[in-house]
């Protein structure tokens, strides 16, 4: 009788680079910093855009802002959303991006499908994330971040688009003061851990 493989079960934290794989690759290490994208699984069943949806999405990402992790910035696209966020670390371990991400999209989708009067798979099941190496690849994907709604022709203002922001309540500034100071290099620092 051939031998069952044993399937090992996820980390409950991350004590040290992790690197694992589905389709994707996925590597992890407490105090990083990670650019994510989560898209829907079949696009055209609604427009994440939408008033009453955006508004469940910006709300779940910001919920567990400094309490799971540090969100940076995020947008809303009308099929995916990006954001940068850093899973908080204590004593050298983070909850696993994974869980964090399990999480948010299934809470989201459990109110979105609500909302659209609907049931079953909202989300891609996988989430694409890219550890950020340093301080100019931050400025990349936020750069990029802010300005998606713009190359996408939703919005001729990046300031405009009301489903981008960061993990600050209030911000110094205005959107469009917070990106030219980006792409100038200049402004608050959230690079922290990266490295």
């Amino acid at each position: 009788m051939p031998q069952q493989r044993k399937q090992r079960s996820p980390p409950d934290v991350i004590d040290g680079f992790t690197a694992r794989r589905r389709h994707l690759p996925h590597w992890e290490e407490p105090g990083r910093t990670y650019f994510i994208t989560f898209g829907l699984r079949d696009p055209p069943t609604c427009d994440l855009t939408r008033q009453d949806l955006a508004s469940v999405i910006v709300g779940a990402l910001r919920h567990f802002n400094g309490e799971r992790y540090r969100l940076c910035d995020y947008t809303v696209m009308p099929d995916h959303v990006h954001a940068i966020i850093q899973p908080i670390a204590t004593d050298s371990e983070c909850e696993p991006l994974f869980r964090i991400m399990h999480s948010l999209k299934s809470w989201t989708a459990n109110r979105v499908n609500e909302r659209l009067g609907r049931t079953g798979a909202l989300w891609e099941q996988e989430t694409y994330n890219h550890l950020i190496r340093n301080e100019s690849d931050y400025k990349e994907k936020a750069r990029y971040i802010w300005l998606n709604p713009v190359v996408r022709g939703l919005t001729r203002d990046p300031a405009k688009w009301p489903w981008t922001g960061n993990g600050q309540v209030r911000e110094r500034g205005t959107d469009e003061d917070r990106l030219q100071r980006a792409a100038d290099g200049e402004g608050e620092d959230m690079t922290d851990g990266v490295q």
